[in-house]
């Protein structure tokens, strides 16, 4: 598989309320698809959609 790209996030929230998560996230693609990672931990807050698009 040769990448095309390769996109390394570290995102942070919830320190100001004491309900501190960390996750990183790592985005890869070739011609054919795209590729998402997440690792970490973070504390349920509230369940919201990501939509994607071109």
């Amino acid at each position: 598989m040769k990448l095309l790209f390769q996109l390394n996030l570290v995102v942070e929230q919830g320190q100001e309320i004491g309900k501190n998560g960390r996750v990183k996230v790592r985005v890869t693609n070739n011609k054919e698809n795209y590729v998402i990672e997440i690792t970490g931990n973070a504390v349920f807050v509230k369940e919201f959609d990501v939509l994607l698009g071109k």
